[in-house]
């Protein structure tokens, strides 16, 4: 009797624990199931079914707990931590893992199963707990995202300061954005002159980020930001009615984002976008991101704007826009190495207004500088897009031509320079028919010379077609310079003796 009382006792207990556990199980604000040793679900609480958004028929005849983890989970490391579990080698693991929603969207879970055994110890089943830790691994990989996103643009921002050359800036920034953001593809384009028109700067593919691949800004997305000088969001290329999609859907491209970059005083320099092969919603973040890159373009821009212009000033004249003299000798003395190599003739004209002194002072300084900037533009117009012009002095004017065959062809250039001073030309309301004395300096091909002696020389030539007339030129020859020297001796022993009496 004393047997059965005890008997009864245990049945009771065991089913007041079966009781509570089962009050527990429904009641846990985890989810929760009893996972059979092959996987399928036993089992199933309220709580899983809310997080999992399956029914609980649909989750116990789903084919186990597999049918419900994300593709990337079904084999690997979780997949071996359950075999490990039902051959009883562990007792319990914990891990972090990826399940799919009812609704097809990702969510995170922290699962911990833990191995049941029987009273001989051998494995029966398996109790699996998940918690919902979407909105925090969300929430971690924004933050991760966002450090990341600060670290590209610092490290940008420090190329930005240092890189001299846009398309180089470029193809950092556009590889920076198709790792950060894990777009297909990335680029910058420059607008072109006129309305419609982009000049493609760089751009980079996801799966290919080498300096050569070409991932061109679709033109439609690209204008449109342009004419509106604002961000551009596409959700889905198949639904937009902005601009004409079909480029974007030719290539593929399901969704993108174009944001402006802007030149120097606020007038917009190009577009900056990133595109997807598939719909996606680009977030504040992501959108902030690609407008923080794209400031940073603007400032490259406006600085290398900024450089050029100090770099033009000091290589420039400023009334002509022409090099000046120093421009002049830097030009000069590549061209003469050039000449060496190559075997050819190099000539520079120097070329001088006569009378020039009369126009400033009968029709002012105002008069004489229009005349230049008119006579700088027809020189400019009938010489070679390799000749270079350039402006020495007041009314001095030096023109540089290499490649030459032989020596005649300087003559040629020379007798079409005057020809062009000649033309009438209305200044401060008078007709002027100008005039110019030019001399030549030739460079011997395969013949060492120094560009300063190469122009000394051709200044001389034009004294030379000065004091014959005007609208004249003269070849430079040594004899010129034997007469220079012994005129500059001459005048000097004559000043000692008037000084000596």
């Amino acid at each position: 009797m004393g047997d059965d009382q005890t008997a009864r006792r245990a049945s009771a207990t065991l089913h007041d624990a079966e009781a509570r556990f089962r009050s527990a199980f429904e009641a846990a604000g985890i989810g929760m199931a009893i996972v059979a040793l092959d996987g399928a679900m036993l089992r199933v609480n309220q709580e899983l079914t809310n997080v999992l958004g399956y029914t609980a028929e649909e989750l116990l005849g789903s084919g186990g707990i597999r049918a419900v983890a994300h593709p990337d989970e079904r084999t690997g490391a979780a997949s071996d931590d359950f075999t490990r579990l039902v051959s009883g080698e562990i007792d319990r693991y914990q891990r972090e893992r990826r399940y799919l929603h009812a609704d097809g969207s990702t969510i995170w879970g922290a699962t911990t199963i833990a191995l049941v055994r029987d009273s001989d110890g051998r494995p029966q089943y398996a109790i699996a707990q998940m918690q919902d830790i979407t909105a925090r691994r969300a929430a971690e990989e924004r933050a991760e995202r966002r450090a990341a996103q600060q670290g590209a643009l610092a490290r940008l921002s420090q190329i930005a300061l240092g890189e001299q050359d846009l398309p180089a800036l470029a193809r950092a920034t556009v590889r920076a954005i198709t790792e950060i953001l894990d777009v297909t593809l990335a680029g910058l384009a420059e607008a072109a002159p006129g309305e419609n028109g982009l000049r493609f700067v760089s751009g980079a593919h996801s799966d290919d980020v080498g300096d050569n691949v070409a991932a061109r800004l679709d033109e439609g997305h690209a204008l449109l930001t342009l004419r509106r000088h604002e961000p551009v969001v596409v959700g889905d290329a198949a639904g937009e009615t902005r601009f004409d999609p079909s480029g974007l859907l030719a290539r593929g491209i399901a969704s993108g984002v174009t944001v402006p970059v802007t030149g120097v005083d606020d007038e917009p320099f190009g577009v900056l976008g990133m595109y997807a092969i598939e719909a996606r919603a680009f977030d504040g973040d992501d959108l902030a991101f690609l407008q923080a890159v794209a400031n940073v373009l603007t400032g490259a821009v406006r600085r290398l704007a900024a450089e050029r212009g100090v770099r033009f000033q000091a290589l420039h004249d400023p009334l002509t826009k022409l090099p000046n003299r120093a421009l002049l000798l830097d030009r000069l003395r590549l061209a003469l190495a050039r000449g060496r190599r190559e075997g050819r003739w190099v000539a520079l004209l120097y070329l001088d207004l006569d009378d020039f002194k009369n126009v400033n002072d009968s029709l002012g300084h105002a008069a004489g500088d229009a005349l230049l900037r008119e006579l700088a533009v027809r020189l400019a117009d009938v010489l070679r897009p390799s000749d270079t012009l350039a402006r020495l002095a007041a009314d001095e004017f030096a023109i540089l031509c290499e490649g030459l065959e032989e020596v005649a062809e300087s003559a040629t250039i020379a007798e079409r320079l005057l020809a062009v001073v000649g033309r009438a030309v209305t200044v401060a309301g008078v007709e002027l028919r100008p005039t110019a004395s030019l001399g030549i300096a030739l460079a011997e091909p395969g013949v060492a010379a120094d560009g300063e002696d190469l122009l000394r020389d051709a200044g001389l030539a034009m004294y030379r077609a000065h004091r014959a007339g005007v609208g004249r030129y003269e070849l430079f020859d040594d004899r010129m310079r034997a007469e220079t020297v012994e005129r500059v001796a001459l005048t000097n022993d004559l000043r000692g003796a008037i000084e000596a009496r």
